[in-house]
């Protein structure tokens, strides 16, 4: 935290301030890089003939199962967005998404789990941290949802030779027994993950012995005896050691454009225990972890001027999701009137 003098602030002009602004702007866009090729499936081979031939660019299939790849580009009833076999969805972004079976009662050895996976634009780096995310929505003709659908990084690629599931522990996924049930809406899955370095492929799908999975059941007419998903958006960012973006400026001026000034938080689990915002004589001019500051005190308008913040927030412990860590932070911004 660091004091500043009122010689200081004189030296704040609106120009100095406004270089600020302007750092800010274009910095993040060019750190934030998502790592993972193709995220979204758009890009293909060829317009996929049916579901069962796996067309995107950039991604594999681990193991002898059949990943199906839903493409707008298809008029055939049994792979076409937002019409398929497995029910009716919009790809969340462009027109194309992954189904995938986690559980699947039909197999003859008693459960197949389908996987993708891709090698990654470039290794991580040891001791990074990685905002790490996907989208799912549960096809809804099937009968049952289950848990345990993540992310497993690795150094290398890995496979098997059969339809089985593959019995890792997730780098990400989704909460233990608490299945995602929603066949409406793409439901985000996301989390931070510290790198041992040198990781370089991803692979997605249900991560755990079939037997150990939690499943309940959604639909007791369901069509299928699966637990089917539909995956898109897929994204591997690098957010250093800051889970957070916050301006360095502000303007609250009521024109609907930078009015207020809140963290964006890069996890949409971390929880907000304090937001506290004092100005350059040590006063709590804001005091609220859920809302963000207008500029205001008292219902007074405050000056232009260089304000400083307290963030304390509890964020998911990357290795165990029922923990948490403490993370806390000290940063100043400023008020341009």
């Amino acid at each position: 935290m660091c004091l500043i003098t009122k010689n200081r602030m004189k030296n704040l002009t609106p120009i100095t301030l406004l270089m600020s602004l302007l750092q800010l702007i274009y910095t993040p866009a060019t750190a934030q890089i998502n790592l993972v090729p193709n995220p979204s499936f758009e890009e293909v081979d060829s317009c996929p003939p049916n579901r069962e031939i796996f067309v995107a660019k950039s991604w594999i299939n681990p193991t002898t199962a059949t990943p199906d790849n839903f493409n707008q580009c298809n008029s055939s009833p049994s792979s076409g967005v937002p019409q398929n076999d497995f029910g009716f969805q919009y790809a969340r972004t462009g027109v194309s998404y992954i189904g995938m079976h986690s559980k699947d009662y039909n197999f003859s050895q008693g459960g197949s789990c389908e996987y993708i996976q891709c090698h990654l634009l470039h290794p991580m780096e040891f001791n990074k941290k990685y905002k790490v995310s996907f989208y799912l929505s549960l096809a809804e003709l099937n009968k049952y949802a289950c848990d345990n659908i993540g992310v497993y990084f690795s150094n290398a690629a890995i496979s098997r030779q059969d339809a089985l599931s593959f019995d890792l522990k997730p780098s990400i996924s989704s909460k233990p027994k608490m299945p995602i049930t929603d066949s409406e809406n793409w439901v985000e899955v996301s989390g931070v993950y510290k790198a041992n370095g040198g990781e370089e492929f991803m692979t997605i799908g249900m991560l755990s012995n079939f037997d150990s999975v939690y499943w309940v059941v959604v639909d007791t007419n369901g069509l299928f005896k699966d637990c089917y998903y539909y995956f898109d958006d897929i994204s591997v960012i690098d957010i250093g050691d800051t889970p957070f973006k916050i301006s360095s400026a502000f303007t609250p001026n009521n024109d609907g454009i930078n009015d207020n000034i809140f963290p964006l938080f890069l996890d949409n689990s971390f929880i907000v225990k304090e937001f506290r915002v004092y100005n350059m004589w040590g006063e709590v001019v804001h005091n609220d972890p859920h809302n963000p500051w207008d500029g205001t005190y008292k219902n007074e308008p405050q000056p232009q001027s260089v304000y400083t913040y307290y963030l304390y927030i509890d964020l998911p412990d990357p290795y165990n999701p029922n923990e948490t860590i403490t993370y806390q932070k000290v940063g100043s911004f400023s008020l341009i009137r």
